[in-house]
């Protein structure tokens, strides 16, 4: 599997038709002027990417592309512990 800040990082570009160095990491979510159906077609592309279920809280207006990354990193990591 990828690198979760490298594939979050090219979904957002992805959906959000944005230049490749116009989303970095550290891009606040904000900033996107994302809609609320924009947010959660992010969120389902990530979770059917990486086959992990995100709380809608993981994407607040201070969520980053990095922050989100290190979350899905800490899901798949208790997943790997659970035996999954």
């Amino acid at each position: 599997m990828s690198d979760p800040e490298t594939t979050v990082l090219d979904w957002a570009r992805k959906l959000f038709a944005y230049e490749n160095n116009a989303i970095t990491p550290e891009t606040p979510l904000r900033e996107l002027s994302l809609s609320s159906i924009d947010m959660l077609e992010f969120k389902m592309c990530l979770e059917k990417e990486f086959d992990v279920e995100l709380d809608l809280e993981v994407f607040d207006d201070k969520s980053t592309v990095s922050s989100i990354a290190n979350c899905i990193s800490l899901l798949l990591q208790q997943q790997n512990d659970a035996g999954h």
